[in-house]
């Protein structure tokens, strides 16, 4: 907080600077138990004079216009660097599409399992999909992070951030967290939709009896002998989603049949093609430096499908070599 006189000022000058066509609130937590001092009462008598709203809690600046609840960054002097491609355009050209399937739900419910059978099932029809587990994550990215409150709010800020750009690169991200807040995970969706990116939550539902009873990890056990504190569903909560895009129960259908779920509501959507429909991403063309293929192409041109891939079995190339090399780089013929 600003302490002097023109501290405030600076602050307000720079605040004002940047109103216009979004209206920022600024917070402060526990603004009672500071409010007898006078430097702060002082700052927030100034700021009713803004014309901007301000609310009275600590560390976080959201824009109304984007819905971005991320806390603004500590860094300075940081200007956004836009791609020359739109992400409508990204698509068009390498012909994918990208989108997050946001698997949510109690430990023990399934989301690895699911996720892990819909990730190897949309690479395997042709599609740039990759699954990102929370116990993975926090071998790496997530390594410093516990699971207190705040812990697992940042958790899940930092995946909402790569999730995007999984999305908007055309990968289609599957992302398996119990993510047990309800505000956090609307604030996943709510970047999702500021970026014009899709973002699909799927409710991975199990009684809590039936999640006990599975306890893969034996973590219910240690949870209900005391030896684990702050667990999800036994001593912290998990704030069931209000309406998913999908609902999966799983303790009335196998991992496969809830990984075809969906599938289905992927082709629903639209974001991958129904089987049969045609390839639902396309390679771009490339010429390719293998001596053999400029031999060959002018005389089998015809003859090779316009996308390779998961249709490689199609081709007829005489020579081993060359077909591999087709095969690995999923190339097209020209």
């Amino acid at each position: 907080l600003a302490t002097s006189k023109g501290d405030q000022i600076r602050v307000m000058q720079k605040i004002q600077s940047v109103g216009g066509g979004s209206v920022l609130r600024f917070c402060v937590k526990n603004f009672s138990a500071h409010s007898s001092n006078p430097r702060i009462s002082s700052i927030l008598a100034t700021s009713k004079t803004l014309p901007l709203s301000f609310a009275r809690s600590r560390m976080f600046a959201t824009s109304e216009k984007s819905g971005d609840q991320s806390p603004a960054p500590k860094s300075q002097n940081i200007v956004w660097s836009d791609s020359l491609l739109s992400t409508d355009e990204r698509a068009r050209l390498t012909g994918c599409k990208g989108a997050t399937i946001w698997l949510t739900g109690l430990s023990g419910s399934g989301k690895s399992t699911i996720g892990a059978i819909v990730e190897k099932q949309l690479i395997e029809r042709g599609h740039l999909a990759y699954r990102m587990d929370g116990d993975n994550l926090r071998h790496g990215l997530n390594r410093d992070l516990g699971f207190s409150m705040a812990d697992r709010t940042e958790n899940i800020r930092r995946i909402t951030e790569v999730a995007k750009l999984f999305s908007d690169a055309g990968v289609l991200a599957v992302t398996s967290f119990i993510s047990p807040y309800r505000r956090d995970r609307d604030a996943a969706r709510a970047t999702f939709e500021a970026a014009g990116l899709h973002f699909l939550e799927v409710y991975v539902h199990v009684p809590l009896e039936v999640a006990e009873k599975r306890d893969p990890k034996g973590l219910y056990k240690k949870a209900r002998a005391g030896q684990l504190k702050g667990f999800t569903g036994i001593d912290d909560p998990y704030e069931e989603p209000a309406r998913p895009e999908i609902l999966l129960e799983t303790h009335t259908k196998s991992a496969e049949a809830c990984a075809a779920q969906v599938i289905s509501y992927l082709e629903q959507r639209g974001i991958i093609a129904p089987p049969g429909g045609g390839p639902a991403r396309s390679i771009l063309p490339v010429r390719c430096p293998h001596p053999s293929l400029s031999r060959l192409a002018p005389r089998r041109a015809s003859r090779v499908p316009s996308v390779l891939g998961p249709y490689n079995q199609a081709l007829r190339f005489s020579s081993s070599p060359l077909r591999d090399y087709v095969d690995r780089h999923s190339i097209l013929v020209i």
